[in-house]
């Protein structure tokens, strides 16, 4: 007996192509690294609703963010 999958079509997936995604102000960054300073990561990612990997780096350039957004 074979099993077949059913084909599943995705729309705007095309190899090759970068996926566009939300831009987080600076303020709402600074705001999810509180949170991860008092916390931890993977707790202000799910409260924020965030990636993991997006916290640590956002935690990684907080100098620059707090700077960034003066002008």
């Amino acid at each position: 007996m074979v099993r077949r999958r059913k084909a599943v079509e995705k729309t705007g997936s095309r190899r090759g192509q970068v996926s566009q995604g939300l831009r987080r102000s600076y303020e709402f960054k600074i705001k999810v690294i509180s949170e991860a300073a008092s916390s931890y990561n993977c707790q202000a990612a799910k409260k924020y609703g965030v990636t993991e990997c997006n916290v640590g780096r956002w935690r990684a350039q907080k100098d620059g963010l707090k700077h960034a957004n003066r002008g």
